[in-house]
C-alpha cells in the first residue's frame, strides 16, 4: 500500500518502439506501464523520453498531486526540465501537464534502469511472460503442469 508521507518514485525509458514506466516507493515496485508508440512517434529522440515521462506522470497522477516526488531518467538532458525553455510544439503540448507538480528529475545511466528498460522493449506477451515466471507459488507449478 501507498505510503503518503513518503516520496513517490518514477522511473522512465523510451526505446525505438514503446514507452516504459515503474512507480516506486522506498525501493520497491508499485506498478508498471507499458505503451507502444504510434508510428509518427517512433522517429522522434529525446521527445519520446518526454513522452514516457509526461504519459507516466498522467497515469500517476492521483498518487503525485500534493506530494514530492522523484522522476528517474535515462535521458540527460531531461535532467533540467524544469529550467528549460519551451522551444517546440511538441514541448509546448506536454510540458505544462507538469506544471503545478512537485518533483525532481534524475538523470540514472541505460545500466541502472533495468526494469523499465525491459518495459519499453518487450511486446505484451513478454511481459506476461516475465511476470508470470516471476511468481513461485503452487498454483503456478500447477498452471504450468497444466499447459504440458
Amino acid at each position: 500500500m501507498p505510503n503518503f508521507k513518503e516520496d513517490f518514485t518514477i522511473e522512465t525509458d523510451a526505446s525505438r518502439t514503446g514507452l516504459g514506466a515503474a512507480l516506486m516507493q522506498q525501493g520497491h515496485h508499485m506498478a508498471y506501464i507499458s505503451k507502444a508508440l504510434a508510428p509518427e512517434h517512433q522517429g522522434l529522440s529525446a521527445m519520446k523520453e518526454l513522452l514516457a515521462l509526461v504519459y507516466a506522470v498522467e497515469k500517476w497522477r492521483p498518487y503525485l498531486v500534493g506530494t514530492h516526488f522523484i522522476i528517474k531518467t535515462d535521458h540527460f538532458s531531461l535532467k533540467y526540465l524544469q529550467e528549460q525553455k519551451i522551444s517546440t510544439p511538441f514541448q509546448s503540448k506536454l510540458l505544462p501537464k507538469l506544471l503545478g507538480l512537485d518533483y525532481d528529475t534524475i538523470y540514472e545511466k541505460d545500466s541502472e534502469n533495468a526494469s523499465t528498460d525491459a518495459l519499453s522493449r518487450n511486446s505484451s506477451a513478454e511481459l506476461v511472460e516475465t511476470a508470470v515466471s516471476t511468481i513461485n507459488t503452487e498454483l503456478l507449478r500447477k498452471v504450468q503442469e497444466s499447459w504440458v
